[in-house]
């Protein structure tokens, strides 16, 4: 069995200026939630607890000299991006990974009973 860990952009460093980022929070009220979004500064923040399976966005905006956050429910793409996630999180090892079980390669152009648009 062969183990590969996958790397999610939804918690990695940006690549790129439109990549979401979500920022983790354990066992949180949505004003802690709240909080760790306001201490990003200003911009769209993702905010997520996986003990309850939760993600939430926030934009966070300057009014006068203070922050202020408003939540927000994060597109389905997000969202099927942090559940995929934490499907693959091994609590054992602590690491985010994927198993790859039965996979068999075939050389372009033998035999293998599925049309080249499945490959």
């Amino acid at each position: 069995m062969r183990r590969v860990a996958l790397l999610f952009l939804l918690f990695a460093p940006s690549a790129w200026a439109d990549d979401p980022i979500a920022y983790t929070c354990y066992y949180c009220t949505p004003a802690e939630m709240e909080h760790v979004a306001l201490q990003q500064g200003l911009g769209e923040h993702y905010v997520y607890d996986a003990a309850r399976v939760d993600i939430t966005g926030f934009t966070v905006t300057a009014q006068g000299n203070q922050l202020r956050a408003v939540s927000f429910t994060p597109a389905a793409w997000i969202r099927t991006q942090f559940e995929a996630m934490l499907a693959a999180y091994d609590t054992d090892r602590d690491e985010t990974i994927h198993v790859f079980s039965n996979t068999y390669l075939h050389a372009p152009g033998s035999s293998h009973g599925r049309s080249m648009t499945v490959l």
